[in-house]
């Protein structure tokens, strides 16, 4: 008994611990502020076009308000210097630059049995709609978010999404629903209880509160396989590639020609292939499975500019290459460099796919994914079915990591530029050849698809 008392008093002395460490790091204005103008000159010297999409008439006027508001509080946490590190990264809109969220913080958040929110939140047509993710019903299906603890459902959404980095809006939405729960705690301090204010399908508003849930109290998650095959009929293939390796991996290799060599063996008519919620990877590991669809030479990218600025440079490039980059881009005043990559000649292959292949995408395809889905459709090595991809094919990327000084927060910058195979300089993700419901299981899909 006596045991017992000493182990729940040690842990409950383990989580004030934890949680004084939370919320006991003070930053002051002058340090976030430094980390803010640190912030903007590096992204000006590293990014390619840092205004491309939001202008630096919009930038300046924002960046000043933001420091002015810093010297309303003497001291900040790391959470409140996140929001404001943040936002600013996140109104170049660009998803692969940003202020990484201190993942640490809500990890020992959960550590000591802190809550989290209850349902799930999507944004659906600038609208939060709720869903129950237990198994025993809490609230009506699809229901309109209102209000949480008193804090308006159009506030939640608005600071979210202005710390989340995001070039298309379907992709900004997928962010804000994945990343729900730590934002609400991160940017609002709501630990739950939860007062839920929300409007059911044709009915009145209601109120109803919820306990939060503890990480063990989640519904158990399958571990997610980054690539797998299965077989739907006996001539349709279902190959899902939820991830691909970052660095060359002879596993995934040979995950790839055993599947396509069964896939020949099975003498398969249909091939599916699943992405929809692949993040990307590196463009190398994607195009091994271009080469299974397809003989035809092609090019991953019509053109890639690189910006050679001298942080890029000190990080990715060796002594000798410095002094040549530096010495070009004095003489041409530039450092910038467009380049238009050859073809690639798909190696000999004695599994290559000649059936119908279907690309399956959606608004979390994001970053390589989504410049595979515009190679396969440039070159019509596959059928794109389902939503438009949350990444661009044309848009800005390869990043470069930093750690700002003060904070210690980390981020990073695109340095390149990538344009889609077809040349086409467009704003917007992948569209596919037929959009298509993706929340449906496989069989109805491919139902689907085969009826158009």
């Amino acid at each position: 008994m006596r045991k017992n008392i000493l182990k729940k008093a040690l842990l409950i002395l383990i989580a004030g611990l934890i949680l004084f460490s939370i919320s006991a790091q003070a930053i002051s204005p002058e340090e976030i502020e430094a980390d803010l103008l640190y912030m903007r000159e590096l992204l000006e010297e590293v990014h390619p076009n840092i205004y491309h999409t939001t202008s630096k008439e919009v930038v300046e006027p924002f960046q000043r308000d933001l420091i002015a508001q810093l010297y309303e509080k003497d001291e900040y946490t790391l959470l409140e210097a996140y929001q404001k590190l943040a936002s600013l990264a996140a109104l170049f809109r660009d998803g692969h630059t940003q202020v990484f969220f201190p993942q640490d913080k809500w990890n020992d958040y959960l550590a000591v049995g802190g809550t989290i929110f209850p349902l799930r939140v999507e944004l659906e047509d600038e609208v939060l709609t709720l869903k129950n993710i237990l198994t025993e019903e809490k609230l009506p299906e699809g229901s309109q978010l209102l209000a949480i603890n008193g804090i308006l459902a159009e506030r939640i959404k608005n600071d979210m999404l202005a710390v989340l980095s995001y070039e298309s809006k379907v992709f900004g939405a997928r962010l804000m629903s994945n990343n729900f729960s730590r934002l609400l705690w991160a940017l609002f301090d709501i630990e739950g209880p939860f007062a839920i204010k929300y409007r059911a399908p044709g009915e009145r508003e209601e109120t109803v509160t919820l306990q939060g849930l503890q990480e063990d109290q989640l519904p158990a998650r399958t571990a997610e396989q980054p690539y797998k095959l299965d077989f739907i009929s006996a001539e349709t293939a279902l190959l899902v590639i939820n991830s691909v390796p970052v660095e060359m991996n002879e596993d995934y290799f040979n995950f790839l020609e055993e599947s396509f060599k069964e896939i020949k063996e099975q003498e398969i008519n249909h091939l599916l292939i699943d992405m929809r919620n692949n993040g990307g990877g590196s463009t190398y590991q994607f195009n091994e499975v271009f080469h299974y669809l397809t003989d035809t030479p092609y090019r991953s990218f019509s053109r890639v500019d690189t910006r050679y600025s001298r942080p890029v440079l000190a990080r990715h490039q060796p002594w000798h290459s410095q002094i040549y980059y530096r010495f070009l881009n004095l003489i041409r005043g530039d450092d910038i460099y467009k380049s238009e990559p050859g073809l690639t000649h798909p190696p000999e292959n004695d599994y290559r796919f000649s059936g119908q292949t279907y690309l399956l995408v959606g608004p979390a395809t994001f970053s390589a994914a989504a410049d595979f889905a515009a190679l396969c459709q440039d070159y019509e090595a596959a059928r794109i079915v389902g939503q438009e991809t949350g990444g661009l094919p044309t848009s800005y990327g390869d990043s470069f990591f930093f750690e700002l000084p003060n904070t210690s927060l980390q981020g990073r910058s695109s340095y390149k530029y990538f344009v889609r195979p077809g040349g086409q300089e467009t704003s917007s993700g992948v569209i596919p050849d037929q959009e298509i419901d993706i929340n449906k299981d496989y069989p109805e899909i491919l139902a689907t698809i085969k009826s158009k």
